[in-house]
């Protein structure tokens, strides 16, 4: 078994993709998951001393997770009641939990990845994004839907004003505020996640399906089709387009992610890409894949150790 190091690298995909990169993202150990389930999401977390990766997927109608507490050790399945798609799975250090949402309104937490109590939210809009910041989970998902909670398990809808799937959504305490992105090309954004703002910018990418900051300033990246990248220090007014220079055709993006470890952002998409920017600007990329020349699956999230871990 391969212990986990400290910027130890995981994404996950369609048909039961799972690959490892103990170099930054420079090359990637192939460790799917058999029975090929959709892999949608993973987070690493947990007490400390017990900390692991736990992935969502959906396999035969039914929502699957896994527990992965060493790369080349195969993951384990957990226990969880319910038979939709999950989109996200996040976890707050702060309260010790990891929440996951879904289709059809699918809102569950877990103390350790483990063990999964589904909580009522209320809706049966599809959810595709959570995060934690300021004390209150945020969930965002199709038409608009936005909902808090204080402990992930009582969930209060509100009022985006905007019809628009808002795809992402990430905490940044530097900006000491919640931004999500649409589909749209619109940013909302909130200190209190009670009432937002609107910004429409035409440099967001089309079909926006991530966002992600820098914790410590308020450097901004969006994700979406066509390789679609751009970047923000002041995301309510000014987004630039970025362009990836060696990418051999015009691929959909799906996450967006700023690691910790390496001081850099992340970005996933079609045809196992993994995108990693130069530095902690966002300006310049550099391009992999996960697999060969011939697999196509897209690759749908992507975690790390921390240094903390270590």
């Amino acid at each position: 078994m391969t212990a986990i190091t400290s910027g130890t690298l995981i994404v996950v995909g369609d048909g039961g993709l799972l690959r490892v990169s103990e170099d930054a993202g420079e090359t990637w150990k192939k460790q799917d998951v058999p029975d090929a389930p959709d892999l949608t999401s993973i987070a690493w977390g947990g007490k400390t001393g017990a900390q692991r990766f736990v992935v969502a997927g959906f396999a035969q109608g039914r929502t699957v997770t896994y527990i992965l507490d060493a790369p080349g050790q195969p993951p384990t399945t957990a226990s969880i009641q319910a038979t939709s798609r999950p989109r996200q799975v996040a976890f707050s250090a702060e309260q010790g939990r990891f929440v996951m949402v879904g289709d059809a309104g699918l809102i569950a937490h877990s103390a350790d990845g483990t063990s999964w109590e589904v909580a009522t939210s209320g809706v049966n809009t599809d959810l595709l994004d959570v995060t934690f910041g300021k004390d209150t989970w945020v969930a965002v998902g199709r038409n608009g839907m936005i909902l808090t909670s204080p402990d992930a398990v009582t969930w209060t809808y509100r009022n985006s004003s905007t019809s628009a799937n808002v795809t992402g959504i990430v905490w940044n305490a530097a900006d000491a505020r919640y931004t999500a992105v649409t589909n749209t090309q619109n940013i909302l954004q909130s200190s209190d996640a009670k009432s937002w703002e609107h910004h429409f910018s035409e440099d967001l990418p089309p079909g926006a399906s991530g966002i992600a900051s820098l914790p410590a300033s308020n450097t901004y990246l969006a994700v979406g089709n066509r390789v679609g990248i751009a970047t923000a220090t002041a995301p309510q007014t000014a987004w630039q387009r970025r362009t990836l220079e060696n990418a051999s055709r015009r691929f959909d993006l799906t996450c967006a992610y700023w690691s910790q470890a390496h001081k850099r952002f992340y970005a996933t998409g079609e045809n196992t890409t993994v995108l990693r920017s130069q530095d902690d600007s966002g300006s310049l990329w550099d391009y992999f894949r996960t697999g060969g020349i011939w697999e196509t699956a897209t690759v749908r999230a992507i975690s790390e150790v921390p240094n903390s871990a270590a």
